[in-house]
């Protein structure tokens, strides 16, 4: 956060009439706010020295700097050009105070797009003049000028050459009395908007709000105020640090984490399962897509890296179960619909009206993402999966309250270029609706996991990097044990690497038992090969643990 020393300027007089929560705040905090649901924010500013009298915020997004005046009236009255284009008392004109601004700020930010705004409840007149022609008729009034020059001009919809003839002695005078140069005229009437009628700072009463969105925007004009007013004097604000002073942080922050960590020392690609995958989402523009196998097989790591490496999508994740963080609440809906909502806002997809709060707020929310991937689908051609895997954990271990699979859309709720890759040892799931496995049914939709190939199996072996070199006969000894199964492969692998010689790798393979098609089976051996009481009790209590655990601390037990 930047501060500054104690200086004379506007700021200060903005400091000292600090009373109740005046409408400046307010206007401030729905500009931020709207920023906040965008996704865009990265700083704001308030009361800075160096805007001048452009100086009650400024918001900062990719590439662009607004600055605002606020100037608020308890009921609207109308503004002329008058009284923009003449001094009020001591105060030079308007018109004067946006131009030094931008031009300040413009200087002082030189990698961002400079934008300068007057926000005013006040309307245009139409009942003053900019002149009269040589037969003596008026020009037009100021409203002519705004709706016809000002408003087109900053919306990139009008330029200097385009100006209506009988505009162009108001615009000169613009230009005189902003100091401006032929040069700057153009760039500063695209850079300056004239926001009259606006109603955000309403009072609440006036406008009946949601009761949430109100409570945010009161909460963040209280801030600012605060902030105005401190005796620190802070100036800006990080996007993160408002969140941390809101207490938002956690409003969009992630639950969870959604990365599903793969060894890619020894990773070898399922080619048949990836390019399947890859099939099903290239001729398909919506709806749902399963990948299916059974524990260990390698559905979450191949569509980890199958989807990781896909170019020309927008991929979002999210992982109802992690084995280094297997918490029960990742099967919760309210969890998903949090997580889906915070990582497409991160991605540039929002959402309209309020931060959500309550899971019937982020279930709307994530509708109206949906919504909007459809929109950006057919204007820019952009494909969104929406990756959900590990759903059979869900149903056979965590026991949610309520659970994310019944917060999937069905099939007609997706909107082309959105589609679901869902990852689970088996479609027939309690909570999942009957219209999503009936849709899963169609040919080409789910997709069986294949076990590794024999090539595939002994890279992952040579890929070890083991102390020692294995026989020809001992490689082809390893391919039988695993059977291509890529758990039972990866725990074969870890084994040879503790192995310190080929004689007792010999022995290591020697004393394996073939992989059967069915991890269970390896997991019963290893745990009748354990004589220990003690140490079955052990094993016994961690394996009900939901918290990841250090095997080194476990180890010096």
């Amino acid at each position: 956060m930047r501060k500054v020393g104690r200086v004379t300027n506007p700021a200060d007089g903005e400091r000292r009439a600090v009373v109740g929560l005046s409408a400046q705040y307010r206007v401030a905090a729905a500009l931020v706010y709207r920023q906040i649901l965008n996704g865009r924010l990265e700083f704001i500013r308030l009361a800075d020295p160096e805007a001048e009298r452009v100086d009650d915020v400024q918001i900062a997004t990719r590439g662009c700097l607004d600055a605002y005046q606020v100037k608020w009236s308890s009921k609207p009255s109308t503004i002329t050009f008058k009284d923009l284009t003449r001094p009020d008392g001591d105060k030079p004109p308007l018109i004067a105070q946006l131009a030094s601004g931008w031009k300040k700020l413009s200087a002082s930010n030189p990698d961002r797009r400079v934008r300068v705004h007057l926000v005013a409840r006040d309307y245009a007149s139409t009942n003053d003049s900019l002149g009269s022609t040589p037969d003596d008729k008026s020009v037009g009034t100021f409203y002519d000028l705004w709706i016809n020059v000002l408003q087109p001009f900053s919306k990139g919809q009008l330029t200097k050459g385009e100006i209506p003839a009988r505009f162009l002695d108001a615009v000169e005078q613009i230009r005189t009395v902003g100091n401006l140069s032929d040069g700057e005229l153009a760039e500063f009437l695209s850079s300056c908007s004239f926001n009259l009628m606006y109603q955000d700072a309403t009072p609440e009463d006036e406008l009946g709000e949601d009761e949430g969105k109100q409570r945010d925007l009161k909460e963040l004009a209280q801030l600012f105020q605060r902030i105005v007013a401190a005796d620190r004097r802070i100036v800006e604000v990080s996007f993160q640090r408002l969140l941390e002073l809101l207490g938002w942080d956690k409003k969009l922050k992630h639950r969870f984490r959604h990365e599903f960590w793969v060894d890619e020392r020894i990773y070898q690609p399922i080619e048949g399962t990836a390019r399947a995958i890859e099939e099903a989402i290239d001729s398909r523009q919506s709806g749902y897509i399963a990948l299916i196998g059974g524990p260990g097989t390698g559905k979450s790591t191949t569509l980890t890296q199958t989807l990781r490496y896909k170019r020309g999508l927008r991929v979002v994740r999210y992982y109802a179960y992690v084995r280094d963080d297997p918490s029960p609440d990742r099967g919760e809906a309210l969890s998903f619909l949090h997580d889906i909502y915070v990582e497409l806002r991160a991605q540039g997809i929002t959402s309209s009206g309020k931060i959500p709060e309550t899971a019937d707020d982020f279930s709307r929310a994530f509708s109206d993402q949906l919504v909007a991937l459809g929109t950006e689908f057919r204007e820019r051609e952009v494909k969104t999966l929406i990756l959900v895997d590990g759903l059979d954990h869900i149903e056979r271990e965590q026991k949610p309250q309520r659970s994310l699979i019944c917060q999937l859309p069905l099939p007609s709720q997706i909107p082309n270029g959105v589609l679901f890759v869902l990852g689970t040892q088996k479609i027939e799931l309690r909570d999942l609706s009957d219209a999503i496995k009936a849709h899963l049914s169609e040919t080409g939709r789910t997709i069986e996991m294949a076990p590794l190939s024999r090539p595939a199996t002994i890279a992952m072996l040579e890929l070890a990097d083991l102390q020692y070199s294995l026989t020809a006969e001992q490689r082809e000894g390893f391919w039988q044990v695993s059977a291509g199964h890529p758990l039972a492969t990866t725990y074969l692998v870890e084994r040879l690497r503790q192995a310190k010689s080929v004689q007792e790798a010999e022995s290591l393979l020697d004393s394996s038992v073939a992989f059967t098609g069915e991890i269970e089976r390896t997991y019963q051996t290893h745990w009748l090969s354990c004589k220990d009481p003690a140490l079955r009790d052990l094993l016994g209590l961690v394996c009900r643990l939901r918290v990841p655990i250090d095997i080194g601390q476990l180890a010096q037990w």
